[in-house]
């Protein structure tokens, strides 16, 4: 097979669902699990620690902490075992790998987050409380005209124990 033909073989197999996303950013993966004569999606969510490779051939490694141990996992971006990637918040980091992580635990460990990022529900949360509407006020049934209206007796400003006191 010619160089070209390779080429353009594998520009047809890069997924272009892949949203952009960098080392530092926590993204969540759903992929397929066969248990069995039974598949499931099962989500692996955690921070992107390196990104890989280039074409069909990317792979990405994320790392979470589950049960207080540090666990990773690497992907194959192109592959078909891939159902979706979502990111969940923007890391901010000054490398492409972060290795480091792996000796930190607790809160040193986190990553400072992206100031520009929003996450899509908490934009349609700031939107919803921008677009607050009053009630609608309920109207009271107008009193048939035949029926009379009970006065009401005048308030005084003089409290019942001053009253007892004139008597």
């Amino acid at each position: 097979m010619s160089h070209v033909a390779l080429e353009k073989f594998e520009r047809s197999q890069v997924r272009t669902d892949v949203p952009e996303f960098r080392p530092g950013d926590t993204v969540r993966v759903n992929f397929r699990v066969r248990e069995g004569d039974r598949e499931r999606i099962q989500a692996f969510e955690g921070i992107c620690i390196r990104r890989a490779g280039g074409g069909h051939a990317e792979t990405i490694t994320v790392r979470k902490i589950s049960s207080g141990i540090g666990v990773e996992r690497s992907f194959f971006l192109s592959s078909p075992l891939v159902e979706s990637i979502e990111v969940r918040r923007k890391g901010h980091v000054r490398r492409a790998r972060l290795y480091y992580l792996r000796d930190r635990f607790g809160k040193r460990a986190r990553v400072r987050g992206s100031k520009k990022f929003m996450l899509k529900r908490d934009l349609e949360a700031a939107a919803g409380m921008a677009t607050i509407e009053e009630a609608p006020v309920a109207q009271e049934p107008a009193i048939p005209a035949d029926e009379p209206v009970a006065q009401a007796e005048p308030e005084t400003s003089e409290t019942p124990a001053e009253e007892t006191s004139k008597e």
